[in-house]
């Protein structure tokens, strides 16, 4: 048995195995489509993040420690929340919003609290984005429900209300240069559905078909 474990694939082994601790110890990679967090005993500023892709350098933990980053943009959808029109009217509104780690070191700063990986941070600032869409959609009260839906196309404020919205986002992300920012950029946002109760939906039927039996104008 002592003579098996001594013969050179043995040592082959367990050099590999040695070599690839030290390697995971020593290295990191930065990835194409993101940016790492580099931090020295837990604390992390400027020079702490690396931009450039490719195979890095680092000292082991507890010494240093890599936090890397997906800069792609990142979906939230929220579920139909109730919301009262202009006009006194009960809507149902789907929404989702596209965003994306705009800051890696503040993004870092701001939510390196939920957990050491980088899936606790996005988890926690996905929540905060969901969040924050769910109290967006309140500025629906701000438009009619014949603004909203109507037979023109070109006349109808969906595209308002999302604007709206995407506005309230942003501000709650905070200005990338103030104290207050998560480090993260809203995209964009926009209206999946938007559902009537059933005596909005009753009202709307009757307009369209109002409109529909109007005389067509004369020509001459």
């Amino acid at each position: 048995m002592i003579k098996t474990l001594r013969t050179p694939a043995f040592f082959i082994l367990a050099g590999a195995i040695v070599l690839a601790l030290v390697s995971f110890s020593f290295t990191y990679t930065v990835p194409f489509s993101g940016r790492a967090v580099v931090t020295v005993f837990g604390r992390a500023d400027d020079a702490s993040v690396q931009e450039t892709p490719g195979l890095k350098f680092k000292l082991p933990y507890p010494f240093q420690s890599v936090t890397s980053y997906d800069t792609r943009l990142q979906l939230v959808q929220v579920d139909g929340t109730q919301q009262q029109t202009a006009d006194d009217n009960q809507i149902v509104v789907e929404a989702y919003a596209l965003w994306r780690v705009s800051s890696p070191l503040t993004f870092y700063q701001r939510f390196s609290n939920a957990g050491q990986n980088a899936d606790d941070h996005y988890a926690q600032a996905e929540r905060t984005v969901k969040s924050s869409l769910n109290s967006a959609i309140s500025v629906t009260s701000g438009y009619r429900l014949d603004e909203l839906f109507t037979l023109d196309p070109e006349g109808s404020k969906l595209p308002d209300l999302e604007q709206a919205i995407l506005s309230v986002l942003r501000r709650d992300a905070g200005d990338p240069a103030s104290p207050d920012s998560l480090g993260i950029e809203i995209v964009d946002v926009g209206i999946n559905r938007v559902r009537l109760t059933e005596t909005n939906s009753e009202d709307v039927i009757a307009r369209i078909q109002a409109h529909r039996q109007r005389p067509a104008p004369e020509t001459i």
